[in-house]
């Protein structure tokens, strides 16, 4: 998802920050994390990619 976030935000209006393409374009994947494997999974998921959008 780095790689499409990076180019998404490349065409984009400068307001749109790279984070919250990360953030966005990872939520399909909260929603079957959470349907697949569970509410502990997911909340790590959550977690770990917004550290990750913060120092991105």
């Amino acid at each position: 998802m780095f790689g499409t976030s990076m180019l998404l935000e490349q065409v984009s209006p400068s307001y749109l920050l790279l984070s919250l393409f990360l953030l966005i374009l990872n939520i399909p994947l909260f929603l079957i994390g959470l349907k697949k494997r569970g509410k502990k999974f997911t909340f790590y998921a959550i977690y770990t990619v917004f550290i990750y959008s913060l120092f991105a």
